[in-house]
Protein backbone atom coordinates (compact mmCIF):
# COMPACT_ATOMS: atom_id res chain seq x y z
CA UNK A 1 0.00 0.00 0.00
CA UNK A 2 2.65 2.24 0.90
CA UNK A 3 3.70 1.78 -2.06
CA UNK A 4 1.42 2.33 -4.41
CA UNK A 5 0.99 5.69 -2.63
CA UNK A 6 4.50 6.94 -3.42
CA UNK A 7 4.11 5.45 -6.70
CA UNK A 8 0.93 8.19 -7.21
CA UNK A 9 2.87 10.75 -5.98
CA UNK A 10 5.80 10.31 -8.63
CA UNK A 11 3.02 10.26 -11.38
CA UNK A 12 1.49 13.72 -10.18
CA UNK A 13 4.98 15.04 -10.53
CA UNK A 14 5.81 14.16 -13.42
CA UNK A 15 2.61 15.35 -15.02
CA UNK A 16 2.80 18.88 -13.21
CA UNK A 17 6.37 19.45 -14.39
CA UNK A 18 5.21 18.32 -18.17
CA UNK A 19 2.15 20.74 -18.26
CA UNK A 20 4.59 23.61 -17.00
CA UNK A 21 7.40 23.07 -19.71
CA UNK A 22 4.56 22.87 -22.49
CA UNK A 23 3.20 26.02 -21.96
CA UNK A 24 4.09 29.31 -23.58
CA UNK A 25 6.27 31.60 -21.80
CA UNK A 26 4.68 35.44 -21.73
CA UNK A 27 6.41 38.42 -21.28
CA UNK A 28 5.46 40.94 -19.33
CA UNK A 29 3.63 43.94 -20.77
CA UNK A 30 5.56 46.50 -18.86
CA UNK A 31 8.58 45.06 -20.89
CA UNK A 32 7.04 44.85 -24.19
CA UNK A 33 5.38 48.43 -23.89
CA UNK A 34 8.89 49.93 -23.04
CA UNK A 35 10.58 48.03 -26.09
CA UNK A 36 7.58 49.75 -28.50
CA UNK A 37 8.19 53.18 -26.78
CA UNK A 38 12.04 53.07 -27.39
CA UNK A 39 11.29 51.89 -31.15
CA UNK A 40 8.93 55.03 -31.29
CA UNK A 41 11.72 57.17 -29.99
CA UNK A 42 15.01 55.67 -31.61
CA UNK A 43 12.77 56.57 -34.91
CA UNK A 44 11.80 60.52 -34.01
CA UNK A 45 15.50 60.66 -33.09
CA UNK A 46 16.91 59.33 -36.44
CA UNK A 47 14.64 61.88 -38.42
CA UNK A 48 15.45 65.06 -36.43
CA UNK A 49 19.51 64.06 -36.91
CA UNK A 50 18.77 63.42 -41.05
CA UNK A 51 16.96 66.76 -41.17
CA UNK A 52 19.43 68.51 -38.96
CA UNK A 53 21.98 67.20 -41.47
CA UNK A 54 20.26 68.37 -44.65
CA UNK A 55 20.35 72.08 -42.97
CA UNK A 56 22.94 74.51 -44.14
CA UNK A 57 22.90 77.10 -41.92
CA UNK A 58 23.59 75.39 -38.67
CA UNK A 59 24.05 78.72 -36.39
CA UNK A 60 21.43 78.51 -33.83
CA UNK A 61 20.48 81.07 -30.87
CA UNK A 62 21.89 79.55 -27.32
CA UNK A 63 19.03 80.36 -24.63
CA UNK A 64 18.96 79.38 -20.91
CA UNK A 65 15.95 77.55 -20.30
CA UNK A 66 13.10 80.01 -18.74
CA UNK A 67 12.31 77.97 -15.59
CA UNK A 68 16.39 78.99 -14.63
CA UNK A 69 15.58 82.25 -13.73
CA UNK A 70 12.51 82.60 -10.88
CA UNK A 71 10.19 85.04 -12.27
CA UNK A 72 8.27 87.25 -9.11
CA UNK A 73 4.83 86.88 -10.41
CA UNK A 74 3.44 85.88 -7.36
CA UNK A 75 4.75 89.51 -5.42
CA UNK A 76 3.14 90.94 -7.95
CA UNK A 77 4.09 92.71 -11.70
CA UNK A 78 7.76 92.43 -12.70
CA UNK A 79 10.05 94.04 -15.10
CA UNK A 80 11.30 91.39 -17.56
CA UNK A 81 14.98 92.47 -19.00
CA UNK A 82 17.03 90.72 -22.04
CA UNK A 83 20.69 90.55 -22.49
CA UNK A 84 23.30 88.27 -24.49
CA UNK A 85 26.34 86.72 -23.13
CA UNK A 86 28.91 85.09 -24.99
CA UNK A 87 26.54 82.68 -27.49
CA UNK A 88 23.96 82.83 -25.73
CA UNK A 89 20.73 85.36 -26.99
CA UNK A 90 18.08 86.85 -24.46
CA UNK A 91 18.31 86.12 -21.52
CA UNK A 92 16.13 86.41 -19.06
CA UNK A 93 15.66 88.20 -15.68
CA UNK A 94 12.95 89.60 -13.79
CA UNK A 95 12.35 92.05 -11.16
CA UNK A 96 10.00 93.35 -9.47
CA UNK A 97 7.98 96.43 -10.80
CA UNK A 98 7.34 99.29 -8.01
CA UNK A 99 6.07 102.72 -8.91
CA UNK A 100 5.97 104.01 -5.49
CA UNK A 101 9.56 102.88 -4.97
CA UNK A 102 10.67 104.86 -8.42
CA UNK A 103 8.65 107.53 -7.52
CA UNK A 104 10.51 108.02 -4.32
CA UNK A 105 13.81 107.53 -5.83
CA UNK A 106 12.93 110.22 -8.84
CA UNK A 107 12.31 112.71 -5.56
CA UNK A 108 15.53 112.15 -3.64
CA UNK A 109 18.48 114.30 -3.69
CA UNK A 110 20.21 114.64 -6.96
CA UNK A 111 22.59 117.68 -6.96
CA UNK A 112 25.44 118.42 -4.79
CA UNK A 113 25.57 121.99 -2.78
CA UNK A 114 28.06 123.71 -1.16
CA UNK A 115 29.27 127.07 0.34
CA UNK A 116 31.51 128.95 -1.23
CA UNK A 117 32.90 129.73 -4.65
CA UNK A 118 34.79 125.98 -5.05
CA UNK A 119 33.60 122.53 -4.34
CA UNK A 120 34.69 120.95 -1.35
CA UNK A 121 37.83 118.46 -1.84
CA UNK A 122 37.07 115.36 -3.24
CA UNK A 123 33.05 116.22 -3.50
CA UNK A 124 32.73 114.07 -6.31
CA UNK A 125 33.09 110.91 -3.80
CA UNK A 126 30.05 112.49 -1.82
CA UNK A 127 28.08 113.26 -4.56
CA UNK A 128 28.01 110.08 -6.53
CA UNK A 129 27.95 108.06 -3.11
CA UNK A 130 24.37 109.67 -2.24
CA UNK A 131 23.13 107.13 -5.26
CA UNK A 132 24.70 104.27 -4.08
CA UNK A 133 23.65 104.57 -0.44
CA UNK A 134 20.07 104.19 -0.47
CA UNK A 135 18.90 100.55 1.03
CA UNK A 136 15.32 100.85 -0.38
CA UNK A 137 15.95 99.12 -3.73
CA UNK A 138 18.28 96.51 -2.14
CA UNK A 139 15.73 93.68 -1.97
CA UNK A 140 14.71 94.39 -5.37
CA UNK A 141 18.53 94.63 -6.98
CA UNK A 142 19.20 91.33 -4.74
CA UNK A 143 16.62 89.30 -6.76
CA UNK A 144 19.18 90.21 -9.82
CA UNK A 145 21.98 89.18 -8.33
CA UNK A 146 20.27 85.78 -7.20
CA UNK A 147 19.15 84.96 -11.35
CA UNK A 148 22.87 85.61 -12.45
CA UNK A 149 24.26 83.33 -9.94
CA UNK A 150 21.71 80.79 -11.29
CA UNK A 151 22.53 81.63 -14.94
CA UNK A 152 26.52 81.42 -14.57
CA UNK A 153 25.69 77.69 -13.11
CA UNK A 154 23.93 76.68 -16.30
CA UNK A 155 26.48 78.84 -18.58
CA UNK A 156 29.49 77.85 -16.41
CA UNK A 157 31.12 81.30 -15.99
CA UNK A 158 30.79 84.03 -13.13
CA UNK A 159 27.87 85.95 -11.81
CA UNK A 160 29.84 88.77 -12.29
CA UNK A 161 30.22 88.45 -16.16
CA UNK A 162 26.12 88.24 -16.00
CA UNK A 163 26.03 91.17 -13.80
CA UNK A 164 28.25 93.47 -16.10
CA UNK A 165 26.82 91.67 -19.91
CA UNK A 166 22.92 92.96 -18.08
CA UNK A 167 23.98 96.46 -17.47
CA UNK A 168 25.49 96.90 -20.38
CA UNK A 169 22.96 95.09 -22.78
CA UNK A 170 19.98 95.38 -21.04
CA UNK A 171 20.24 99.13 -19.85
CA UNK A 172 19.36 100.93 -23.48
CA UNK A 173 21.66 103.67 -23.48
CA UNK A 174 19.76 107.00 -23.13
CA UNK A 175 20.95 109.33 -26.30
CA UNK A 176 18.39 111.77 -26.22
CA UNK A 177 19.39 112.22 -21.91
CA UNK A 178 22.81 112.49 -23.51
CA UNK A 179 22.89 115.25 -25.86
CA UNK A 180 21.78 117.68 -23.52
CA UNK A 181 23.65 120.01 -22.02
CA UNK A 182 22.62 119.47 -17.95
CA UNK A 183 20.38 116.52 -16.72
CA UNK A 184 20.10 114.50 -14.06
CA UNK A 185 20.96 111.43 -12.83
CA UNK A 186 19.41 108.38 -11.92
CA UNK A 187 19.55 106.19 -8.70
CA UNK A 188 19.99 102.38 -9.62
CA UNK A 189 16.57 101.14 -9.59
CA UNK A 190 15.40 104.41 -11.51
CA UNK A 191 17.83 102.61 -14.32
CA UNK A 192 16.12 99.53 -13.98
CA UNK A 193 12.76 100.86 -13.75
CA UNK A 194 12.86 102.86 -16.94
CA UNK A 195 15.37 100.58 -18.59
CA UNK A 196 17.65 103.29 -19.87
CA UNK A 197 19.96 105.59 -18.92
CA UNK A 198 23.72 107.42 -19.89
CA UNK A 199 27.31 106.00 -18.86
CA UNK A 200 26.90 107.46 -15.61
CA UNK A 201 23.69 105.55 -14.53
CA UNK A 202 24.63 102.44 -16.15
CA UNK A 203 28.00 102.27 -13.56
CA UNK A 204 26.10 103.55 -10.56
CA UNK A 205 23.88 100.36 -11.26
CA UNK A 206 27.29 98.16 -11.75
CA UNK A 207 28.48 99.83 -8.84
CA UNK A 208 25.33 98.73 -6.39
CA UNK A 209 24.98 95.40 -8.13
CA UNK A 210 28.58 94.43 -7.46
CA UNK A 211 28.14 95.73 -4.13
CA UNK A 212 25.56 93.48 -3.39
CA UNK A 213 27.91 90.65 -4.62
CA UNK A 214 30.77 91.91 -2.28
CA UNK A 215 33.14 92.56 -5.19
CA UNK A 216 35.80 95.42 -4.39
CA UNK A 217 35.44 98.15 -7.10
CA UNK A 218 35.55 102.08 -8.03
CA UNK A 219 33.71 104.26 -10.82
CA UNK A 220 36.08 105.50 -13.29
CA UNK A 221 35.59 108.99 -14.14
CA UNK A 222 37.87 110.50 -17.36
CA UNK A 223 36.83 114.48 -16.88
CA UNK A 224 38.14 115.28 -20.44
CA UNK A 225 35.98 112.91 -22.50
CA UNK A 226 32.77 113.67 -20.04
CA UNK A 227 33.04 109.97 -19.34
CA UNK A 228 32.37 107.61 -16.64
CA UNK A 229 33.11 103.52 -16.36
CA UNK A 230 33.56 100.94 -13.48
CA UNK A 231 36.90 99.25 -12.40
CA UNK A 232 36.94 96.18 -11.00
CA UNK A 233 39.07 94.46 -8.63
CA UNK A 234 41.06 91.85 -10.36
CA UNK A 235 44.98 90.72 -9.19
CA UNK A 236 47.58 93.51 -10.18
CA UNK A 237 48.75 92.05 -13.28
CA UNK A 238 45.42 91.97 -14.94
CA UNK A 239 44.58 95.74 -14.19
CA UNK A 240 44.20 99.23 -16.00
CA UNK A 241 46.11 102.92 -15.62
CA UNK A 242 48.28 100.89 -13.27
CA UNK A 243 45.07 101.63 -10.88
CA UNK A 244 44.52 98.05 -9.65
CA UNK A 245 41.61 97.62 -11.16
CA UNK A 246 39.99 96.39 -14.38
CA UNK A 247 38.27 98.61 -16.74
CA UNK A 248 34.33 97.63 -17.57
CA UNK A 249 32.53 99.55 -20.10
CA UNK A 250 28.81 99.97 -19.25
CA UNK A 251 27.66 102.13 -21.99
CA UNK A 252 27.66 98.85 -24.76
CA UNK A 253 29.12 95.29 -24.78
CA UNK A 254 32.53 94.63 -23.80
CA UNK A 255 35.02 92.53 -22.40
CA UNK A 256 36.07 93.10 -19.09
CA UNK A 257 39.30 95.05 -19.03
CA UNK A 258 38.81 96.17 -22.95
CA UNK A 259 38.64 99.53 -23.42
CA UNK A 260 37.11 100.77 -26.68
CA UNK A 261 38.96 102.38 -29.23
CA UNK A 262 35.88 104.51 -30.84
CA UNK A 263 32.65 105.15 -29.04
CA UNK A 264 29.61 106.10 -30.71
CA UNK A 265 29.82 110.10 -29.78
CA UNK A 266 33.19 109.87 -30.69
CA UNK A 267 34.57 110.01 -27.38
CA UNK A 268 38.29 108.70 -27.04
CA UNK A 269 40.19 107.76 -23.04
CA UNK A 270 43.40 109.63 -23.75
CA UNK A 271 43.70 110.01 -19.72
CA UNK A 272 43.87 108.30 -16.38
CA UNK A 273 40.79 107.76 -14.57
CA UNK A 274 39.60 109.82 -11.24
CA UNK A 275 39.24 106.90 -9.14
CA UNK A 276 36.03 107.56 -7.05
CA UNK A 277 34.94 104.63 -4.42
CA UNK A 278 32.21 103.34 -3.07
CA UNK A 279 31.47 104.02 0.91
CA UNK A 280 29.32 100.70 0.74
CA UNK A 281 31.91 98.43 -0.84
CA UNK A 282 32.69 94.76 -1.04
CA UNK A 283 35.46 93.27 -0.24
CA UNK A 284 36.14 90.24 -2.77
CA UNK A 285 38.53 90.57 -5.99
CA UNK A 286 37.58 89.11 -9.08
CA UNK A 287 40.79 86.50 -9.40
CA UNK A 288 39.28 84.71 -12.11
CA UNK A 289 40.53 87.71 -14.00
CA UNK A 290 42.91 85.61 -15.55
CA UNK A 291 41.31 82.74 -16.71
CA UNK A 292 38.35 85.09 -18.21
CA UNK A 293 41.38 86.33 -20.27
CA UNK A 294 42.58 83.19 -21.43
CA UNK A 295 38.92 82.15 -22.30
CA UNK A 296 38.57 84.75 -24.53
CA UNK A 297 42.22 85.39 -25.83
CA UNK A 298 41.59 81.53 -26.87
CA UNK A 299 37.77 81.81 -28.47
CA UNK A 300 39.24 85.12 -30.39
CA UNK A 301 42.05 82.64 -31.75
CA UNK A 302 40.22 80.15 -32.65
CA UNK A 303 37.18 81.59 -34.10
CA UNK A 304 37.97 85.19 -34.90
CA UNK A 305 37.83 88.67 -33.83
CA UNK A 306 34.06 87.97 -33.18
CA UNK A 307 34.35 86.60 -29.94
CA UNK A 308 35.86 90.31 -28.44
CA UNK A 309 33.91 92.68 -30.24
CA UNK A 310 30.95 90.60 -31.88
CA UNK A 311 27.22 89.96 -31.10
CA UNK A 312 25.85 86.75 -29.64
CA UNK A 313 24.43 86.05 -33.04
CA UNK A 314 27.72 86.76 -34.67
CA UNK A 315 29.67 84.40 -32.25
CA UNK A 316 27.40 81.72 -33.01
CA UNK A 317 27.74 82.27 -36.99
CA UNK A 318 31.93 82.63 -36.48
CA UNK A 319 31.66 79.09 -34.56
CA UNK A 320 29.19 77.68 -37.83
CA UNK A 321 31.87 79.53 -40.24
CA UNK A 322 35.06 77.63 -38.47
CA UNK A 323 33.10 74.66 -38.77
CA UNK A 324 32.20 74.47 -42.36
CA UNK A 325 35.48 76.23 -43.35
CA UNK A 326 37.28 73.04 -41.51
CA UNK A 327 34.89 70.80 -43.47
CA UNK A 328 35.86 72.33 -47.04
CA UNK A 329 39.71 71.88 -46.08
CA UNK A 330 39.04 67.93 -44.92
CA UNK A 331 36.87 67.60 -48.45
CA UNK A 332 39.53 69.32 -50.54
CA UNK A 333 42.23 67.30 -48.74
CA UNK A 334 40.56 64.23 -50.02
CA UNK A 335 39.65 65.46 -53.56
CA UNK A 336 43.14 65.97 -54.26
CA UNK A 337 43.90 62.59 -52.72
CA UNK A 338 41.68 61.03 -55.32
CA UNK A 339 42.85 63.19 -58.38
CA UNK A 340 39.43 63.89 -58.99
CA UNK A 341 40.47 67.39 -60.72
CA UNK A 342 43.41 65.63 -63.15
CA UNK A 343 42.58 64.36 -66.45
CA UNK A 344 43.45 61.05 -65.06
CA UNK A 345 41.66 57.27 -66.73
CA UNK A 346 38.58 57.03 -63.66
CA UNK A 347 36.82 53.95 -63.59
CA UNK A 348 32.49 54.97 -62.99
CA UNK A 349 32.65 54.32 -59.53
CA UNK A 350 35.61 56.27 -59.29
CA UNK A 351 34.13 58.94 -61.54
CA UNK A 352 30.68 59.44 -59.32
CA UNK A 353 32.54 59.54 -56.27
CA UNK A 354 34.62 62.23 -57.35
CA UNK A 355 31.51 63.80 -58.76
CA UNK A 356 29.28 63.52 -55.71
CA UNK A 357 32.85 64.77 -53.41
CA UNK A 358 33.00 67.81 -55.90
CA UNK A 359 28.73 68.53 -55.31
CA UNK A 360 29.54 68.15 -51.39
CA UNK A 361 32.45 70.71 -51.52
CA UNK A 362 30.18 73.24 -53.49
CA UNK A 363 27.55 73.10 -51.05
CA UNK A 364 29.37 73.92 -48.24
CA UNK A 365 31.08 76.60 -49.83
CA UNK A 366 27.34 78.18 -50.79
CA UNK A 367 26.81 77.54 -46.87
CA UNK A 368 30.15 79.29 -46.40
CA UNK A 369 29.18 82.44 -48.39
CA UNK A 370 25.39 82.58 -46.46
CA UNK A 371 26.59 82.27 -43.15
CA UNK A 372 29.26 84.67 -43.98
CA UNK A 373 26.57 87.35 -45.06
CA UNK A 374 24.20 86.79 -42.16
CA UNK A 375 27.32 86.97 -39.98
CA UNK A 376 27.56 90.90 -41.67
CA UNK A 377 23.69 91.37 -41.25
CA UNK A 378 24.17 90.35 -37.68
CA UNK A 379 26.12 93.45 -36.38
CA UNK A 380 24.84 95.93 -33.85
CA UNK A 381 22.97 98.44 -34.64
CA UNK A 382 24.74 101.48 -33.89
Amino acid sequence: MKNSIILLVIVLMGIGVWYLLTQPIAAPKNVQNKALSTEKVDQQEAIELSVERQKNVVSKSKSVPKNITEKTTSQGKTITHFYDYGTYEKLEVNVLENRQLAKKMAQKPKTFKYVGKKPPKNWEVRFYNQFLQTREDENILDQLVAQFQQQAKYIGVTPVELAVAYVQGAIEYDFDKAEKTEFLLQYPYETIYRKKGVCADKTLLLSKLLTLMDYKHVLMEFPKANHMALGLKVPQKYDDFGSGYAFVETTDYANIGEIPKNYIQGIQIQEKPVLIPPKYNGKRTFIQMGDYEKRIKKQVEKYGDAFKYGTSKQKQIAITLKELEQKIESLEAKHDRNQCAESTVKTEVEFQACKALTNEINALIDSLNLNRRAFNAAKRKQ
